[in-house]
């Protein structure tokens, strides 16, 4: 049943987890999730794009194809004397979304567990104490971190900062990213660095900025 079809390149829109995960294994449920949507969006998509994009060898793909075959969730047509076309069944719709909004809700639980260890050591750095809070750093951590501040209401949140250029003036939730510079204006008492991945850079940009004595940095 291996096709041989070079196809359309995969869609972005079926990038479950754009990442290679070290800790989060794909399951077969996911996999599965993954193979369905790709041929949703790209019914001539051939194994071998199919297999890059779930990050498995054609030859596994083609027993994923040749189950979901089986078991009804798809239609296998011929092209031409060697390219094949797959449909997803009504059957198969439904699994599809079955599936997205298991993984979905799992993606939320896991949200929310990482907002509350954010809490948590928040909680523990200020220790009842009001403070004035900068978080260096905008990317997907920020996030996080910033609805757990919410949940903290002895921090109050004066400034979001960080050194790409690219993410200067542009929102982040209902804030404004700005440059590192103003955090002398602004007079945190708290730095947070939100970064795991960049957390040694940034520490060394705070060092160079030779703020006023006093003000506590804290890492995740």
């Amino acid at each position: 049943m291996g096709a041989k079809r070079s196809g359309a390149s995969p869609s972005t829109s079926v990038q479950l987890l754009p990442f290679r995960q070290r800790f989060f294994r794909p399951s077969t449920d996911l996999r599965r999730l993954m193979v369905l949507r790709l041929l949703s969006d790209s019914p001539s998509l051939s194994q071998a794009k199919i297999g890059k994009a779930c990050g498995l060898t054609p030859a596994i793909i083609n027993r994923y194809i040749e189950t979901l075959h089986s078991e009804g969730l798809i239609r296998v047509e011929p092209v031409n004397g060697r390219d094949l076309r797959y449909e997803l069944t009504g059957k198969g719709h439904e699994l599809s979304g079955f599936l997205l909004d298991e993984y979905s809700a799992e993606v939320s639980r896991t949200y929310a567990f990482m907002r509350s260890i954010l809490e948590e050591r928040l909680r523990a750095l200020l220790d009842g104490a009001d403070a004035r809070v900068a978080v260096f750093g905008a990317g997907a951590t920020s996030e996080i971190l910033i609805m757990a501040l919410t949940q903290v209401p002895q921090a109050q949140l004066v400034a979001i900062v960080d050194s790409d250029p690219k993410k200067l003036g542009k929102p982040l939730l209902t804030y404004m990213v700005s440059s590192p510079a103003i955090l002398s204006a602004v007079q945190p008492d708290v730095i947070i660095v939100a970064s795991w991945g960049m957390k040694h850079q940034i520490l060394e940009t705070i060092e160079s900025l030779a703020l006023p004595s006093g003000i506590k940095v804290a890492t995740l």
